[in-house]
């Protein structure tokens, strides 16, 4: 992989594609299966997916890619606003004063609530909004799942309330799944031409020269609807908006055949399978193709930020096993890294806001910055050594319902309830149900991938056997996630600041109070710690005034996985008079 300078290149656009329901199929990663399950999910037909391969295989490959919640429309708000589900402003009214928040799709949208602290979800507390201040074209095509359930639907209404949440351009908007009762008249189904053409039409009106991002979000192959009866019964004229007076024209699909013909070439290419699974990548393969060609002809190609992912995971879908949780996800960036890569630290769906703001040039000090739950991995993912914080050191946390787990490193802890999907899966793969279960996800690791088989990495639960500091830390990380985000009937302020994981710092990069910064060895002295002692020095450039989780008598982790005490604070300036280093000594 070759990194180009940042200098080199201007601000990128961005579009982030999460189709609804898609398969995690067994070209990528490999996905992490049930134990008992018997069928995979290989690509349809002889052709496969290629638009998707030419994202995957020319950018970067998260190996160990999660949604923060197995479901359509809350997993959708960690991605759009960067923040857990249990933050939504909606959410939080809804559930004020419960111990653990209701996390469902029902009650995760994306919301103002004027009544909630932090409540501005629509207007102020998502990535389209702060791009939209900061300079950018923002742009929603596709299923939304975040707005008012309201069994008064018009067009019209919602996509003014689509636009109201940062969005200059709102079009081809599926406001629910198909098989909503809000779509009363059925008039229409999936629609990947329609939905394709307003994408491009929306990269394509850049008189003003801004850059753009697009929020691109397909509906098939989800069962909302039947994907086959899609393509034979329904014209691609028919839309949620109304009719179209003329069908759609998008390069490679329709631009030189009719709707009902192209449509034909998708079944065809599916080599008589009629599942929702294989039509309905084989359309949104097609659909990709189509946008790519789009930047191409408009020179945008190299200098587009392109996320592909899925929503959930689908074989264990409302589930936090890995199945439920674990995603496939992909980075086409050519200004940023050419050829393939992978990645192996852990992200979420969390990152994605930070990380895009990140790549645009967009900080805290700009307008309309507010406080997120993910982290950017720019800095991973560009130096090629930072990789095993968002790995080995970081947690990463799983909300449904009132189910919650947690992942730090190699151990995943869940506490789950016996009448939930949780359960109910996981009795039927022959995994262990208890109320309480403490998973090691590395026992294949080959010092590269913690997945080089298809075989579950949850069989064994080892919370009995387990070293007490493993899983006491684990549980109270998870408590301490389930106080920060509590939604308190007193209306408290809601807390950003309260890290629930260890304090790392490694020797090449660390967390101080939440915040990634690089850290560099300096001279040991023989005052303060005895010869040899470790000595880390953050660089204060990187912005670190954030130290006040960081006290004289802490334990913090260093790279060999040891703990060091926290012996002074001091400055050192190598570079600049705010670097600050912490003296390490070992612990007691």
């Amino acid at each position: 992989l070759r990194i180009v300078p940042a200098d080199s290149r201007s601000r990128p656009n961005f579009i982030v594609c999460q189709p609804d329901d898609l398969p995690f199929f067994e070209e990528w990663t490999p996905p992490p299966h049930f134990p008992r399950q018997e069928d995979v999910e290989q690509f349809p037909g002889d052709d496969g997916l290629p638009n998707i391969e030419r994202l995957r295989e020319n950018g970067l490959q998260m190996m160990q890619a999660y949604t923060t919640s197995p479901m359509c429309g809350t997993s959708r708000y960690s991605t759009i606003s960067g923040r857990y589900p249990s933050r939504s402003a909606y959410n939080r009214w809804r559930n004020r004063g419960d111990d653990i928040s209701d996390v469902t799709i029902s009650r995760t949208k994306l919301l103002d609530v004027s009544r909630m602290p932090d409540g501005r979800d629509c207007s102020e507390g998502n990535l389209a909004a702060v791009l939209q201040q900061n300079g950018y074209r923002t742009g929603m095509v596709g299923k939304w799942h975040l707005g008012d359930d309201n069994d008064e639907y018009d067009y019209d209404t919602f996509r003014d309330h689509v636009q109201s949440c940062g969005f200059d351009f709102a079009e081809s908007i599926f406001a629910e799944n198909l098989w909503d009762e809000i779509y009363w008249w059925e008039d229409f189904s999936h629609n990947m031409e329609y939905m394709t053409e307003e994408a491009i039409s929306f990269i394509n009106d850049d008189d003003d020269g801004r850059p753009f991002f697009l929020y691109f979000n397909p509906t098939v192959p989800h069962a909302g609807a039947d994907v086959y009866e899609a393509l034979v019964d329904y014209p691609c004229t028919r839309t949620p908006g109304g009719r179209l007076r003329e069908e759609p024209r998008v390069p490679g699909m329709t631009s030189d055949m009719s709707c009902e013909d192209y449509r034909q070439t998708v079944i065809d290419r599916a080599q008589g399978e009629r599942d929702n699974r294989s039509l309905g990548a084989i359309w949104l393969d097609d659909s990709i193709g189509a946008l790519l060609t789009a930047l191409e002809d408009s020179n945008q190609l190299d200098n587009t930020f392109f996320l592909f992912q899925m929503d959930h995971g689908k074989e264990g879908k409302a589930s936090i096993w890995e199945s439920g949780v674990r995603i496939a996800q992909f980075v086409h960036y050519p200004d940023a890294f050419r050829g393939s890569r992978t990645f192996q630290g852990m992200v979420s769906t969390i990152d994605i806001a930070p990380t895009i703001l990140d790549y645009a040039g967009i900080d805290p000090s700009s307008p309309g910055y507010y406080a997120m739950d993910g982290i950017s991995w720019r800095s991973a993912v560009e130096s090629t050594r930072d990789w095993r914080i968002f790995n080995e050191d970081r947690c990463l946390f799983f909300e449904f319902e009132e189910e919650r787990a947690v992942r730090c490193g190699c151990y995943k802890y869940i506490e789950m309830d016996d009448d939930s999907e949780t359960f109910e899966w996981g009795q039927d793969s022959g995994l262990d149900v208890s109320e309480k279960v403490l998973n090691n996800l590395c026992n294949e690791y080959n010092g590269e991938s913690y997945y080089e088989t298809n075989e579950s990495m949850e069989i064994e639960n080892i919370e009995a056997d387990a070293p007490d500091n493993i899983l006491d830390d684990l549980k109270s990380y998870l408590e301490c996630h389930l106080d920060r985000t509590q939604s308190r009937r007193n209306g408290d302020s809601v807390d950003y600041s309260t890290e629930c994981g260890p304090i790392v710092l490694d020797g090449h990069a660390g967390i101080v109070d939440g915040h990634f910064f690089d850290v560099y060895d300096i001279p040991t002295f023989d005052w303060g710690c005895f010869p040899g002692d470790a000595r880390v020095i953050v660089e204060g450039s990187k912005g670190v005034t954030h130290l006040a989780s960081v006290q004289v008598g802490d334990k913090v982790m260093v790279a060999d996985g040891s703990y060091e005490m926290v012996y002074s604070f001091g400055h050192y300036n190598p570079k600049i008079a705010s670097d600050t280093f912490i003296t390490l000594c070992e612990a007691s």
